[in-house]
Formats: C-alpha cells, sequence, structure tokens
C-alpha cells in the first residue's frame, strides 16, 4: 500500500485557512498537479468562484466536490448505474413500508400516519446507519429489552421500518452512505483519487465517511485537511471545537493504523481576517473561560439591540443594513442571518424592499407549498380516490387546470350550496346551474376522468407515475409553468422567474424518483398518493443570486458561503442562539447509551448535537471582517425572551457597547425610519394629550416626500380609528337602497340591530355563501313553510275553526311534511343519517306545533282569515307610507304569518295577528320595541289599520314552534290541556273579558306574567310607538347611516355573535372607539303609561 502524506491545517475563526488553502491549491495546479477540493455541499459553488479569483484563470486542474458529489462521480466513472437515493427517496420508501408495516407496529400504530413521522425515522436510521447499526441488531436489542417495555417496543418498531426500507432501497438503489462505501472501494482504481486532496469541512460525520478519508489517504500522494480547532495549551474555549476535535482524533486514529505521521500546519503568515480589533478580541475572548475584558472602544464594530416585537427588531435590522450602505459598503458586503428563519424571513424582507434594498434569500421553500404540486396532488387525491369535495374544490383554485379564478369561484359556492361531492362532479349540474360553474365542471373533469381510469388500469406504482405524468400533459402544465417563469422575468422579478421554472422539474424528479424506488411493486391509490407527498413534501426548491451585488439573507448555516464585511444577526435570543437541542429524538440520550453498552455503534448524544451549534455559532459571529450586530425580540407575557449569554458577555467585555432597545429615540436617518419614528412619537403624544416638537419636524420632513405625503394624510384615522363612519348621505342612500326608499320590517329591525349590517345586506346586498347545511336560520325557514302550508290546506279544507279532528291533522301533516322535507333546502335534510335525524325533530316540532294551533282554535270562536299574509304595493293590505320628518316617505311592506278573525254578531270584526318563532323563548318585551329590535307585531297591525278595513285589533302574538307533547293517546281533555300549557300565546291582547274567552280562554290567551293584557289606548299607543319608531329609523337610513353599532341586549347578547358580516365591518371591543349600543332598560309599566300618554296627545 502507497503511503501518502497527510496534512492537518488547524486555526481559529478568521485565521486564513480557506484562503490558505486555496493558496496551496494554486501552486500545485502552477506545477502541473491536479487538485481534488472537497468541502461541503452546500459551500461548492462559492468555492469554485474563490478558487477561480485566486488563480486568476479558470479551473482547469482543479475539481470542487462535497463527499456525495465525489462518489456520485466516481461510482458513474465506474458504471454504477443504481439511482442515487435521495433524502427525499428515502422519505417516500420509508412512507411505503409504513402504511405496510402498520399493523405490525407496537410502539408507533397510533402516529405512524402523523406529518413529521417519516423525517424522525429517517435521521435515527441515518444515524444508525453511520454508526455501523444494522436493523438486525436493533432487533435483536429489541428482544433484549422485551418488546413489553417502552424502549423494546420502540426499537422493535425501528427495526422494522429499517430492515424493510434499507431492503427495498438496495435493490434499486444506493443511499449516501452505501455510496460512500463503494467509495471507499473504488478511489483508489480512479484517476480522481490520484491527486492532491484538499478538505475544506465536513457536512456530516459517519463511519463511512471516515472510510472515504481513510480510502483518500492511501490513494493520494497528500491529503490536506483543514479543522477549526486551537491547538494551543493556553486555549480557554476549547468547548467550541469540540465537534472538529472528534474529527481531528478520529483522522489521527486512521494516520495511525497506517503509520503516518500528519503534519501540523497553521496558516501563521496569514493576514487576520478581522479589520477591527474589537471583533479581534471578540473571536478570542467571546465564548473562552475566564475571559479578559477588552482594553479599549470597540467604536460601533459590535451593536447590540434588544426589540420590542419582531417588525421593530426587523425595522432595526434593515435600518443598520441602510446606513452601511450610506457608509460605503456594496449590498454583498452584508449578510442578515437568522436563528429562526420561519419568524424572520418574511418580515425582514418586507423591511428591505420597503427601502429598495436589493437582496437574495438562500432560504428554501417547501416544493409542496407550489400551486403546480398542489395540482398533481389533489388531482391524485381526487381521482385515485372518490372525488371529495374538499379536494375538488382545492385542485380548482390552483389555477392550472383550465379554470380562473372567477370560475373557479362561481365553482366553488354551487358545489358547497348544492352539497355536491363525489361521483356527483362526473355528471352535469344540470338545470338552474350557473353555466360557468357547469363550463369549470367540464373542464376540470375531462382529464381528471382520464387520470382515475389510468389509475385503475395501472395496478403498479410505475403505471400511476406515467397516468400522473400524462395529466401534467393533459392540462399543459409545463408550458402553464414556463408561461409564468417568463411573465416573472419581464416583470424584474428573476428569482421568482427561476423558482417557477425549478418547480416542474422537480416534480419530474418526484416521479421518477417514484418509478426507480418503487418500480414495478403493486400499489393501492390511497398508498401511491401518500408516497408522492411525503416526496413533494421532503423537496425543496432554492435558487442562485440572480446579481453579483446582492444583501445575503439566509440562515446560520450558511453564513460561511462568502466572506462579509458586516453581519447582522437576528434572533439572538438565549436557547435559539446557539441553538439547543432537546432530548427528544425516536429514541433519548439514556436509550442511545443503552445500546451502545449492549455492543451497538454509538450514535451522536444531544450534547454533540449541541457542541456542532455551539460551532457554528462561533463562526457565525466570528465571521464579519468590520461589523457585527446582535438582535433579538424581548416579547412579552408568556412569550417573553432573554438575551443569549453572548450578548450579555459582550455587554460586559466592551465598555462602550451596551443593549439599546427601540424604546429609545429612534434613529431617523431613512425615510422609512422616520416615518415609523413620527408615529411613535404620535402615539404617545395621543396617549399623553401632548405631542412634542420632534414630531413635527419629522412630520414636516416627510411632507416632502410625495411617497410618504400620501401615508401622511391617512394618520389621522390610524390614531383615531373609528369604525362608525360618517353618514354616506342621500345621495349615497338613493343610490344603495333606490329612489324610492322602501324595505321591510326586517330591515327596519336589521338597521336597529346594527347600521352598518343592514348597510351591508340590504345596501351592498352581500350575501354568505350558502352552503349545503341546514342552519338554525334553515330549520326556522322550514317551520314557517311547514305551518304555511297547514294553514292553508285548513282554510281550503273549512277548518280554519280548529274542527278538524287529531287523526284528519296527522293524516293531513302526513300529506305535507314528507314532501316539504324533501324539497326543503335542496334536499339536505334527506342527505344523511344526522340529517334524516334532524328532519324528525322538525317533524316533531311542526307536529306538536300544528295540534296545538288546532287546540287552540278549538277553545275559541277565532278562525285562520290568512296565512302568509302580504302588505305592499298591489297586495291584500296596501304598502304602510313611513312619512319622514324633513320629508320623504319610506314604503314599508311585510308578510304577517297569521291571521285570525272574528265577528261578532252585529257584524262588528276582530282580528288578531300571529308570528311564528322557532326560538321557544320569544317572548313580547317593551325593551325590545323600544330600541327596535321587536317591531313586527305592532307594524303588522299599523298596516291592517290602515288599510281602513273595517277590523279592530284584538291582539298581536309569537308562537313557539317547538318540540312538545305530540302524543294523543289517553283522554283528549288532557292531551289539550298539557298542549296548550306548553304553545301560550306570547304577546299583547286587548283587556276585553269577553274578547279573551273569545279568543280561547285563560288557557289560550297571555297571562299577565307572559304577556300584555291593555286598553284600548296602550294597544294603540304601542303600534303608534312602533310606527314612530320605524320612522325614525328610516329616516337614519334615508341618511345613509352605516356606522357598526351594534346592540347588546340585557342578556348579554350581542348582534356581532351570529353576524355574517363581523369579518369586514372592523368592530373589535377591545378597541377604545369600537362601543356597543346598550339595550334600554324600561319597565313594562313605565312604557305603557309613556305610550298612553303618546296617544292621548295625539
Amino acid at each position: 500500500m502507497r503511503m501518502g502524506r497527510v496534512s492537518i491545517l488547524t486555526g481559529r475563526s478568521g485565521s486564513g485557512k480557506s484562503r490558505y488553502l486555496r493558496s496551496i491549491a494554486a501552486e500545485l495546479i502552477k506545477k502541473g498537479e491536479r487538485v481534488l477540493y472537497i468541502v461541503p455541499e452546500q459551500f461548492t459553488f462559492e468555492t469554485e468562484r474563490a478558487l477561480a479569483e485566486t488563480m486568476g484563470c479558470g479551473l482547469w486542474d482543479a475539481d470542487v466536490f462535497s463527499f456525495t458529489s465525489l462518489a456520485r462521480r466516481v461510482l458513474n466513472e465506474f458504471g454504477e448505474r443504481r439511482t442515487l437515493m435521495s433524502e427525499q427517496g428515502r422519505l417516500m420508501v420509508i412512507r411505503k413500508c409504513a402504511d405496510e408495516l402498520a399493523p405490525k407496529l407496537i410502539s408507533f400504530g397510533r402516529v405512524y400516519h402523523r406529518g413529521g413521522f417519516t423525517g424522525e425515522c429517517a435521521r435515527f436510521f441515518i444515524e444508525a446507519k453511520r454508526a455501523g447499526i444494522e436493523a438486525d441488531a436493533l432487533m435483536d436489542a429489541a428482544n433484549e429489552k422485551g418488546t413489553d417495555t417502552p424502549l423494546g417496543a420502540k426499537l422493535h418498531d425501528l427495526a422494522l421500518l429499517y430492515g424493510a426500507s434499507e431492503a427495498y432501497m438496495a435493490r434499486t438503489s444506493l443511499d449516501a452512505e452505501e455510496s460512500l462505501r463503494l467509495l471507499s472501494e473504488l478511489l483508489p482504481k480512479s484517476e480522481l483519487g490520484s491527486r492532491h486532496v484538499i478538505i475544506d469541512g465536513f457536512d456530516m460525520i459517519s463511519k463511512r465517511l471516515y472510510g472515504a478519508i481513510a480510502a483518500l489517504i492511501d490513494a493520494a500522494p497528500h491529503v490536506t485537511v483543514a479543522l477549526r480547532i486551537d491547538l494551543s495549551p493556553e486555549c480557554r474555549d476549547k468547548a467550541v471545537f469540540s465537534a472538529d476535535r472528534r474529527i481531528l482524533n478520529k483522522i489521527l486514529s486512521i494516520c495511525d493504523e497506517r503509520g503516518i505521521t500528519p503534519d501540523f500546519i497553521t496558516p501563521d503568515g496569514e493576514r487576520p481576517r478581522h479589520a477591527s480589533a474589537a471583533l479581534r478580541h471578540l473571536e478570542r475572548e467571546g465564548f473562552a473561560f475566564p475571559y479578559n475584558k477588552f482594553d479599549g472602544e470597540a467604536n460601533g464594530a459590535i451593536e447590540l439591540f434588544a426589540a420590542t416585537d419582531v417588525k421593530a427588531e426587523v425595522t432595526a435590522a434593515a435600518e443598520k443594513a441602510q446606513r452601511l450602505i450610506d457608509e460605503g459598503y456594496r449590498y454583498r458586503d452584508i449578510a442578515i442571518i437568522a436563528s429562526d428563519t420561519d419568524k424572520y424571513l418574511e418580515p425582514m424582507m418586507r423591511a428591505l424592499r420597503e427601502r429598495h434594498i436589493p437582496f437574495f434569500t438562500d432560504a428554501k421553500r417547501k416544493l409542496a407549498s407550489y400551486a403546480a404540486s398542489e395540482a398533481t396532488l389533489f388531482a391524485l387525491r381526487a381521482a385515485g380516490g372518490s372525488y371529495l369535495r374538499e379536494d375538488m374544490l382545492a385542485l380548482v383554485k390552483t389555477g392550472l387546470c383550465g379554470v380562473n379564478a372567477e370560475q373557479a369561484e362561481i365553482f366553488e359556492n354551487y358545489a358547497f350550496a348544492r352539497g355536491i361531492r363525489g361521483s356527483a362532479f362526473k355528471s352535469p349540474f344540470g338545470e338552474g346551474a350557473p353555466a360557468a360553474a357547469e363550463e369549470a365542471r367540464g373542464i376540470v373533469m375531462g382529464p381528471l376522468e382520464k387520470l382515475s381510469e389510468a389509475l385503475k388500469d395501472a395496478p403498479t406504482a410505475a403505471g400511476k407515475v406515467r397516468a400522473l405524468y400524462q395529466y401534467t400533459v393533459d392540462i399543459s402544465l409545463r408550458e402553464q409553468l414556463t408561461a409564468e417563469a417568463e411573465r416573472l422575468k419581464a416583470q424584474g422579478r428573476l428569482e421568482r422567474a427561476d423558482e417557477t421554472a425549478q418547480v416542474y422539474n422537480l416534480l419530474i424528479t418526484v416521479m421518477e424518483q417514484m418509478h426507480a424506488i418503487l418500480g414495478d411493486a403493486k400499489i393501492a391509490n390511497r398508498k401511491f398518493t401518500s408516497v408522492y407527498k411525503e416526496g413533494i413534501d421532503a423537496y425543496e426548491v432554492g435558487v442562485i443570486p440572480s446579481a453579483a451585488d446582492q444583501l445575503l439573507l439566509g440562515s446560520l448555516g450558511r453564513s460561511k458561503a462568502r466572506s462579509i464585511r458586516a453581519l447582522i444577526i437576528l434572533g439572538a435570543a438565549n436557547g435559539h442562539f446557539p441553538a439547543v437541542y432537546g432530548d427528544d429524538g425516536m429514541i433519548d440520550d439514556e436509550e442511545r447509551a443503552s445500546l451502545a453498552q449492549m455492543g451497538l455503534g454509538e450514535m451522536p448524544s444531544t450534547a454533540q448535537l449541541n457542541d456542532k451549534e455551539f460551532g457554528d455559532a462561533y463562526g457565525a459571529v466570528t465571521k464579519p471582517t468590520d461589523k457585527l450586530w446582535l438582535s433579538y425580540t424581548m416579547g412579552s407575557g408568556s412569550d417573553t425572551a432573554t438575551p443569549c449569554e453572548l450578548m450579555d458577555r459582550i455587554a460586559d467585555m466592551f465598555g462602550d457597547v451596551s443593549i439599546k432597545t427601540d424604546i429609545e429615540e429612534e434613529s431617523a436617518s431613512t425615510a422609512p425610519s422616520a416615518y415609523s419614528a413620527l408615529i411613535k412619537h404620535l402615539r404617545t403624544g395621543v396617549e399623553n394629550g401632548h405631542i412634542d416638537a420632534r414630531a413635527g419636524e419629522l412630520y414636516a420632513a416627510l411632507h416632502k416626500d410625495s411617497e410618504y405625503a400620501r401615508k401622511l394624510a391617512s394618520l389621522p384615522s390610524a390614531l383615531f380609528p373609528s369604525v362608525s363612519a360618517e353618514p354616506l348621505g342621500e345621495d349615497a342612500a338613493h343610490r344603495l337602497y333606490g329612489a324610492r326608499l322602501s324595505g321591510g320590517i326586517t330591515s327596519i329591525e336589521k338597521f336597529n340591530g346594527c347600521p352598518f349590517k343592514h348597510f351591508a345586506s340590504v345596501g351592498l346586498k352581500l350575501t354568505p355563501r350558502k352552503e349545503y347545511r341546514e342552519r338554525k336560520a334553515d330549520e326556522g325557514l322550514f317551520c314557517h313553510e311547514a305551518m304555511s302550508l297547514l294553514t292553508k290546506e285548513l282554510i281550503a279544507m273549512g277548518k280554519g275553526d280548529g274542527s278538524i279532528t287529531n287523526d284528519q291533522l296527522e293524516t293531513l301533516l302526513d300529506s305535507i311534511l314528507p314532501k316539504l322535507i324533501a324539497q326543503h333546502n335542496n334536499g339536505v335534510l334527506m342527505d344523511t343519517a344526522r340529517s334524516r335525524a334532524a328532519a324528525a325533530r322538525l317533524i316533531r316540532r311542526v307536529k306538536a306545533t300544528a295540534y296545538a294551533v288546532v287546540e287552540q282554535l278549538r277553545r275559541g270562536e277565532f278562525s285562520i282569515s290568512g296565512t302568509e299574509t302580504e302588505f305592499g304595493i298591489g297586495k291584500r293590505y296596501p304598502e304602510l307610507i313611513l312619512e319622514l320628518p324633513g320629508g320623504g316617505r319610506y314604503i314599508l311592506s311585510g308578510r304577517i304569518d297569521r291571521i285570525d278573525s272574528y265577528t261578532s254578531d252585529s257584524g262588528e270584526k276582530f282580528v288578531r295577528v300571529i308570528d311564528y318563532k322557532s326560538k321557544s323563548g320569544s317572548a313580547f318585551d317593551c325593551a325590545d320595541i323600544a330600541d327596535g329590535k321587536r317591531l313586527q307585531l305592532p307594524l303588522y297591525i299599523a298596516a291592517i289599520e290602515a288599510a281602513g278595513a273595517a277590523e279592530r285589533a284584538a291582539g298581536m302574538y309569537y308562537l313557539p314552534v317547538h318540540e312538545g307533547i305530540i302524543n294523543s293517546s289517553g283522554k283528549e281533555d288532557d292531551f289539550g290541556a298539557r298542549i296548550l300549557k306548553e304553545f301560550r300565546l306570547r304577546g299583547a291582547c286587548l283587556n276585553d273579558a269577553k274578547l279573551i274567552e273569545l279568543g280561547g280562554g285563560e288557557d289560550v290567551q297571555p297571562t299577565a306574567r307572559s304577556g300584555w293584557r291593555l286598553s284600548e289606548e296602550q294597544l294603540k299607543g304601542t303600534v303608534n310607538f312602533a310606527v314612530d319608531k320605524a320612522k325614525q329609523t328610516a329616516y337614519k337610513i334615508a341618511k345613509g347611516h352605516a356606522e357598526a353599532y351594534p346592540l347588546i341586549d340585557k342578556r348579554g347578547y350581542d348582534e356581532c355573535s351570529m353576524c355574517d358580516y363581523n369579518s369586514v365591518c372592523g368592530f373589535d371591543a377591545t378597541l377604545p372607539c369600537c362601543k356597543y349600543r346598550r339595550a334600554s332598560i324600561i319597565k313594562k309599566d313605565d312604557f305603557l303609561e309613556e305610550v298612553s300618554h303618546a296617544q292621548l296627545d295625539r
């Protein structure tokens, strides 16, 4: 065996190791040698560029690889054609195996289907493989522990999944670990193995990686390895070098096995990275114990910032970047990295765009988040399943299946309204369906049904992949994405265009992986869809910078990618910078130690993972040459955070550095920062009642900027928000409600509940989407329809006086209700077992009420004379004209549920009006009348009287429609008494003993407690009060009132609780500008006295 030479280059961060390695490579190439340069995967592009700059020419005799790409190159060289298994492919295989092995899982049987399970398994399997642990060894350990123990059960399940997935992958593909094993075997035979090797960093550590390093040492004339480590005896921060120290020890062991004594070299001759003495001191002392304070001043090289919230933190960071640019920094000299990209990335991008700072983000988006991925996934679910409505609607809304946004909306609304689902999508919608909905159905279902048939005809995974690919062809997915990418390019959104261009290729990659992995294996549609979803969930879309000069925005691990003059670190809170791993993996540290004691390989512990994070944090803060900024969000309440230990240490180490906050006076060096400062001053001024001079200065400066002058105009409404807009005016009211103002009593009551609700529903005619379900309002409508049909039949039969027998009534109801159930709300009450149960309850409610109505009529002399009787233009009773103050009219119309009448022997005619209420607790309440919320009954009387008919009002009542006693077995008198008690009329009647008796007597009429017994003046006064209230309301409608001013009643029920418009009105009871209108507090006697006096004064 040829003995190669090994050099180990050691040095602290910023000591010039990478620069020194590039100089070594350049010297070797000048001598005619060829170089193999190995770096972590994510740094290959930047390393190639930096090496080319060092050479001053192209890379003719140097190749830059990661260990993974090197293995791929060597395997291809020797004809290895198996697919290299990606991380995403591994997840798909594990998903397939988990679905198949689910019945055998002991510990994970209930969680295997959850999101993230396959990822946790994959991490464990990779760790096990890197430690040299096979599935059989895991199963032996499970049996030794006992599968009835928690650890034994977990090991049993992991061994099953590990073994099955490894066996499956071995048939068709290679994973990274297996490719490293083959690399170790083939390197001595490869031309690449004979080159000078330079290794600058590692992105993974494993038993087989060390085997590849050993193979390189055996084959190459010279291997140089760079490690970030300080080997000096006086080193006081050894903890940050723990991860690299473990690598060093392993390489020394490899060399010792071969009798090689490595050379230790340091880049002592290199110029230090840091231009700032403060940053050089921070690199040495920032992580040391004990540490030495800096003898001098940082002079702005290091800044610390604590923000009250994320927005303040990113705003301050963007301002810092802007100041650096103003000082002459290029965009590419600056990097902003975040400890948590999910939390900081979007707000940071907005802040940079506001300042027109070009940036590139290396953070990647999940492939699954793109519309094209959703379109293919939902198509698979729909066509491979049973066309579930949620899948169909989601597919239509992707915009990629040939349906535009307007068609998609109409299609969705119709599907919800009619309850379309399942195979119903395959048939034409039929009469009454909007043309756009049917057109959309046809466009979507053509390719979908073709996909469905192809999936049925393809029992194997390969066949299903071909079917899915053909679906993308049928909907022209590639062409659509290409056109979208071109459109984005034309708009100058180059990175988004690049992302869009990648999406199609990655989807094809997922399909190719599935074809390679699953091949001719038989698989059900559901499992195939599950594996496909795992694939698109695993892949990510990233882009390369579209311009050379851009600020870098990304994550902690990417800060090494290029030289940086200024670094801004967001989220430097305790526990987040560096990140702290919890001991909560598939198996914890104690269980891992137990496995090691049983002779299995040693997997990394939580402490080792945290060592790496600690080292990465050290590498990040020591990366910039000139400026370092650290910030965090303080938060509040349960989200309160504290600065990381490093920030506290810096504040103590440097005399002129302290943690500043946004609570202090904010810099106003740019228009955005001046605007933020102005808002802060104004808010403080509004709270304190005094606005200071600084606010005036900022306002005057910003007013000169045309962009901000427009923003300033909106500040008053922002500082003094109100959801109660000024009245719209008469012109706008007439455009909204018509030149001839008119409406129903319900509209009047709705306005008095909340003017905005009236404006939205009656004026703008906004209607909530109709859904195929039975709501409370729908139940009420059913009850009204049923009672209306019943009373019409009674009138037609001449039984309006209640002279129908109970058997006849039962027969009549049985002829009415089934038809109504089938027709009501598009047949929703016949759709499911639950809805049929609801229908049965509704039938019981209607029947109980019907028996009560008949029994009430039997007890008195009144007969039903009208049902659903309308008053309005051209109706039985004319419209009720409300003369408005100051001129103008409001035409009031309505529909009376029921009118009963009685004609005395002398020819005098009395009427009573009855309104059905689905709420059993509906009562006649003076506060409701005073507030204009219950005006129906008195306005019905007013409409009848205004017609000039010779009819006197005997009463006005609510009749609850609820489920009562309908079993008529037993004595007829007992049944009648019981049902009358439950359905006693609620409302007001004339306090006339004879009329009360004619109306059914004390068992039918409201008692003094359940209703009102009024004198003629009191009844007329109540009716006139309601008319006046309606006039006042109509006057406000005519003036265009539309404020969000909801009523809250004495029981605490407010109009917002069941409002369809509370998402658009802006009303929030927690805001000072939002107030409820409190219900009137008035006693019945006081109310009646007031209306009586008013009546006498007329």
